[in-house]
């Protein structure tokens, strides 16, 4: 049977991800069988499996770890759409007649509990992470997120905090004390995430912080803005990413945006500064403008049309900025919503959910560069759509539309083929008069598998390692 390692963190966004990450590419670097388990999850960014759709995060851990993920890794994920009302993923299937609580409360454990099982026989080490805070004590009867499953197979926790924000040492011992007796038994050591600068002046506080929360510090991880790793969700969401640019690309903030990596590839190219855009401005400033998928069509048309957008939309898409929309974002652009394409958009599921394999058929604009290219993708929902010509074709069916400047599709992850991409950015930059990139082209996984190797290294040398491997030896005992 596996050992276990659980991170939690003493809040959201605190960095366990990508901890876990590095860590899963640690122990696999040291020829160790490890697989990544998070049993409750609540996200937006989804990744697509063989067996289903699981959280975004632990489709990175697994690809860490070098093995293919599966939906046991994530059993449950909750995706938002608005208040009070979320779609339920369940071992990688959307179940509609499930909300939360009521049934899905009181069957969630089982449902954990299996899948950790399954993944405890064939790995040898389980890295498991939490969510949100461990201490939510009004909702500790049905925690299956943190303690609750942490108790279950007694795997040792690593309690983060998030230095950068503030508030950490106070945070940890504040956790450390809400703690029950036999959850605070499960605690091995603290981890200070995001440290900016010298970690020498943090040895007085770390004395403190030992004595008062009465666990070793087992490592000060610096803040890194280099690797190409996603986030959990768009809580780490940087505003604008990328250095000094050329080429600058808008992304909009829509209430309830999913699948936001779908752009991350974009900003690892020479000169090019993604912007998210949250509130009104002007978008004249825009080489190319794409509107992402999202949860809440809705509220994302409100959005949308109180910063007074589709105007400005119309405008720039007349004078040949090109715009994409993605998911729901093609649904947005069709003649029924804002009307920016001459098309009629019906939102239905697609016929072949998850990974694809789809053919370039645009022959115009920036797209039609790359006309005939095979590229990977994924499809989490879909849309019917007729008046233009496809923008791809999977298996002989049409996909997506191309219309002048105006790219709309459903597939996720496009901007992950290399080849792609840079035919994107070379559009734009031949727009500016600029001279073409020309530079080596990496297809977005093997830029993060280089991040997954230089976080590994970055562990090493900000944890103690050896504390923490005792830890896991140990798991399991009561």
């Amino acid at each position: 049977m596996a050992k276990y390692l659980m991170l939690q963190g003493v809040a959201s966004n605190v960095g366990k991800s990508v901890l876990a990450a590095g860590l899963c590419r640690l122990f696999h670097q040291e020829g160790c069988k490890v697989a990544p388990f998070k049993a409750w999850n609540m996200a937006l960014n989804s990744y697509m499996t063989p067996t289903g759709e699981i959280g975004r995060s632990q489709g990175i851990q697994a690809e860490a770890a070098g093995i293919l993920p599966t939906a046991d890794m994530n059993p449950l994920l909750i995706k938002p759409r608005g208040e009070g009302e979320s779609q339920v993923v369940v071992q990688g299937r959307v179940q509609e007649d499930l909300r939360l609580g009521g049934p899905l409360s009181e069957t969630a454990m089982p449902i954990v509990q299996a899948s950790l099982e399954r993944l405890s026989k064939e790995y040898d080490l389980i890295i498991m992470e939490g969510a949100g805070s461990p201490v939510e004590i009004n909702l500790r009867h049905r925690d299956v997120a943190n303690m609750g499953v942490a108790l279950l197979v007694k795997a040792p926790v690593l309690l983060v905090a998030d230095i950068d924000r503030g508030g950490a040492l106070a945070a940890l011992v504040g956790t450390m004390r809400l703690f029950r007796p036999e959850e605070q038994a499960l605690v091995g050591g603290f981890i200070l995430n995001k440290f900016r600068g010298d970690a020498g002046i943090l040895k007085p506080a770390l004395r403190i912080l030992e004595e008062r929360g009465g666990r070793p510090v087992l490592g000060v991880v610096p803040y890194r803005h280099d690797l190409l790793i996603d986030d959990e969700d768009s809580l780490g969401l940087e505003r604008t990413s990328g250095g000094p640019s050329s080429i600058k690309i808008g992304v909009f903030c829509l209430p309830y945006m999913s699948n936001y990596t779908d752009f991350v590839p974009l900003s690892r190219e020479e000169g090019v500064a993604v912007h998210y855009i949250e509130r009104k401005e002007d978008l004249s400033d825009f080489d190319a403008l794409i509107i992402p998928d999202t949860e809440n069509l809705t509220e994302s048309l409100q959005f949308l049309a109180a910063q007074d957008y589709p105007r400005q939309l119309a405008s720039l898409i007349k004078g040949g900025t090109p715009v994409i929309g993605i998911g729901r974002g093609l649904i947005i652009l069709g003649q029924d919503y804002l009307g920016l394409m001459p098309i009629k958009t019906e939102s239905h599921p697609p016929r072949q959910a998850g990974t694809v394999q789809a053919q370039v058929a645009a022959e115009e604009g920036w797209l039609g560069r790359a006309f005939g290219r095979r590229v990977k993708g994924y499809l989490g929902s879909g849309a019917k759509t007729s008046g233009a010509a496809p923008a791809f074709t999977i298996n002989g069916d049409p996909e997506g539309v191309q219309f002048g400047s105006v790219l709309g599709t459903s597939l996720h992850g496009l901007f992950e083929d290399g080849r792609l991409r840079r035919a994107f950015i070379n559009y734009l930059r031949e727009g500016k008069n600029l001279p073409p990139l020309t530079g080596p082209i990496l297809e977005g996984g093997q830029l993060r598998q280089e991040a997954y190797d230089l976080l590994a290294e970055e562990l090493r040398r900000s944890l103690n390692i050896p504390a923490i491997l005792d830890l896991v030896e140990r798991s399991g005992r009561g």
